[in-house]
């Protein structure tokens, strides 16, 4: 059976085949993100694919369908975790819920490896953007 990087070698040789999958999954990928910045409107959308990892330009591609109001609020971007993302996503449940705790850093930056301050232009951090640091308190 094909596998990804069947498809990337395909895209990249211009197989029609390959190249209509690309640009549907692009214009499928940019309804959705759409749909879920007009529900919650954030201010950043971290997508985690394997796909967009072997075709950087995917991600371009499917900012330029967007509308041109999300490009002006909000930033998509790439996320350099892969499958640790599920780890990571997986842990911080297991982590909440024993500690009896819902949110896990919102609005802050680690600065250095000892201090966090508060971050205005983001409304929502993601775990990806969370450096952890032997002895920092993750939550307020």
């Amino acid at each position: 059976s094909p596998t990804m990087e069947d498809l990337v070698s395909s895209y990249i040789n211009k197989e029609p085949a390959a190249v209509n999958t690309i640009v549907r999954f692009t214009k499928y990928l940019s309804c959705g993100i759409n749909n879920l910045w007009n529900l919650f409107c954030p201010e950043c959308i971290i997508l985690n694919s394997q796909l967009i990892t072997y075709l950087p330009e995917i991600l371009t591609m499917t900012e330029e369908l967007l509308p041109k109001r999300f490009q002006k609020h909000c930033i998509l971007k790439a996320s350099a975790l892969q499958d640790t993302a599920v780890l990571l996503g997986g842990a911080r449940i297991c982590i909440s819920n024993f500690l009896g705790i819902e949110k896990l850093l919102e609005n802050y930056t680690v600065i250095n490896s000892y201090s966090l301050v508060p971050n205005p232009s983001f409304s929502a951090c993601s775990i990806a953007d969370i450096q952890f640091v032997s002895g920092l308190t993750l939550w307020k």
